[in-house]
């Protein structure tokens, strides 16, 4: 089935990015009231499997409009507490308050301006992200071949697991020997932006990881990945102090030059093994 174009049908209405998962599951379970997943999928204009994604909470960005719509105009006729502004706010829309047709005040429109700032925002930060992921695992691959490390992509790199409690899971990992003589089996890698305060921010999870997940005892290592040096070297400046159990670092990597430039270990008393001091 062809995908659907994601059509503006909620014109009053501005995507903040802040969808509630589980609340949206919920409601499209009660839409689909008896029907089966595949029969109110067709109805709908898409796949069984989309149904499926959004009733188990698997979705990771806001359903389309045209398919929200359409899962409004083919709920069961029984379900008579479903309405269309629980769908909208579930999947992150809200709606612009105006006073009447022809007046808007400043307050409204000052509220529409940041939320469509704070939704392009992401959406810039998300599509950056998410190629500066893929150049750094592509830099990263190389770079241990070519010091002659084993190498396996991780298939599932989940740092930290605690059912019902906790979860971390970083961008990528491998399984490598490039750190045997240390005991680490596994190591980690999360690409943050080169904005401090998410760093900062990631760098909090980090030792939130490290405190319930056990890194080292699991022969883990995780590394923060930025692609700005002065990044870098505020990070390392803040953390240089920080003296931990397990092994965890920050790492320059340069995208232009396609080379990790420097990594820093945080202390946490025992050697530490840096691969990439030297030429290839």
């Amino acid at each position: 089935m062809a995908r659907q174009k994601n059509e503006r049908v909620f014109p009053g209405y501005v995507q903040t990015d802040d969808v509630d998962f589980a609340e949206l599951a919920r409601l499209v379970k009660m839409a689909m009231g008896t029907d089966s997943g595949r029969s109110f999928a067709e109805k709908c204009g898409t796949t069984g499997a989309t149904i499926s994604n959004i009733t188990n909470a698997k979705i990771k960005a806001p359903v389309r409009e045209t398919l929200l719509k359409a899962i409004y105009e083919n709920a069961d006729p029984a379900v008579t507490e479903l309405t269309q502004e629980m769908l909208l706010e579930a999947n992150g829309l809200r709606k612009i308050q105006v006073e009447n047709e022809l007046q808007i005040d400043e307050e409204t429109i000052e509220r529409g301006r940041q939320f469509v700032e704070k939704y392009a925002d992401k959406r810039i930060v998300r599509e950056e992200g998410s190629l500066l992921e893929k150049v750094t695992r592509e830099i990263l691959q190389n770079d241990f071949l070519y010091r002659g490390y084993s190498l396996e992509v991780t298939r599932e790199p989940v740092v930290c697991s605690l059912k019902g409690a906790y979860s971390y899971r970083a961008d990528f990992g491998f399984k490598t020997n490039a750190l045997a003589d240390i005991g680490v089996k596994e190591w980690y890698f999360d690409v943050m932006s080169n904005f401090m305060i998410h760093s900062v921010h990631k760098m909090n999870t980090v030792f939130s990881a490290c405190y319930l997940g056990n890194l080292r005892e699991r022969g883990v290592k995780l590394s923060i990945v930025v692609s700005n040096e002065e990044t870098y070297d505020k990070l390392v400046q803040k953390y240089k102090e920080v003296k931990i159990t397990d092994y965890v670092s920050v790492m320059y990597v340069d995208t232009t030059e396609r080379r990790v430039v420097k990594e820093f270990n945080l202390p946490n008393g025992e050697p530490n093994i840096d691969i990439f001091g030297g030429d290839f």
